[in-house]
């Protein structure tokens, strides 16, 4: 008798530890009859939910995805307000291009890093700008490898923003993290006619360091995209005339 209870406690147990839904670290194994998706081989960074998974593809279905989204950004009305923002960059003519923060392109659940990605190779495009790099370090090698495909070369380390910039350089960083913006203001603070910023409001992000925000001017990039919460609370930010 006490041996068929303890096999009936230890399959109790068996099976409430497979039915979990939630792993140690927080992170869902999703399967079906049909698909598998499994996580990404990145070390998710603080901020980051089970909703951040990745679906395992090669980098040509990467490629595919990313180039839908560029044909879909291009054929939207949306593309006008972006070509607002690339007119008044032509008067500003950056010489070079950096983006942070950029997210995962293979995200199941998140479609904003394509789209903004998307976008920053139609300013590309527009600027006729060679010198390209990103750095986000939730990105795969695969992904990496991918974005260098389109011509952008990948920083090596975590600059946390503390770039300093000797020509103007246009940074594009679409919600990205207050500390990032302290940074490149304060990096750059005795030069900071050469500092271009397409990414949150500023007067938004640093509402409470009205000093860091001296002289700076602001285009508002207008939301009409179909798609929310990618392009919203954005605008191109410069210091200067």
């Amino acid at each position: 008798g006490f041996i068929k209870l303890l096999l009936h406690s230890s399959k109790k147990t068996y099976s409430r530890s497979i039915s979990s839904p939630m792993e140690e670290d927080g992170f869902t194994l999703v399967t079906n009859k049909k698909r598998k998706f499994k996580k990404s081989n990145f070390v998710p960074q603080k901020g980051y939910s089970p909703h951040d998974l990745a679906e395992e593809c090669s980098g040509e279905e990467l490629r595919e995805r990313i180039d839908k989204c560029s044909k879909e950004l291009s054929n939207s009305p949306f593309l006008k307000e972006i070509d607002v923002i690339t007119e008044k960059l032509q008067e500003l003519q950056p010489r070079c291009i950096v983006c942070y923060a950029l997210g995962k392109l293979d995200s199941l659940f998140c479609q904003a890093p394509k789209y903004q990605l998307a976008t920053l190779l139609h300013i590309k495009h527009r600027l006729s700008i060679d010198r390209v790099q990103v750095y986000d370090p939730v990105l795969t090698e695969l992904e990496l490898r991918t974005i260098e495909g389109y011509g952008i070369e990948r920083i090596l380390f975590n600059e946390e923003g503390k770039r300093r910039v000797e020509e103007r350089t246009l940074f594009v960083v679409f919600h990205g993290e207050k500390f990032i913006f302290q940074n490149l203001i304060n990096t750059n603070k005795d030069c900071n006619r050469n500092l271009i910023i397409l990414g949150n409001e500023l007067r938004h992000v640093l509402e409470d360091k009205p000093e860091m925000l001296v002289d700076l001017k602001c285009i508002k990039l207008v939301d009409t995209f179909y798609r929310k919460n990618i392009f919203d609370c954005c605008a191109l930010q410069w210091f200067g005339n």
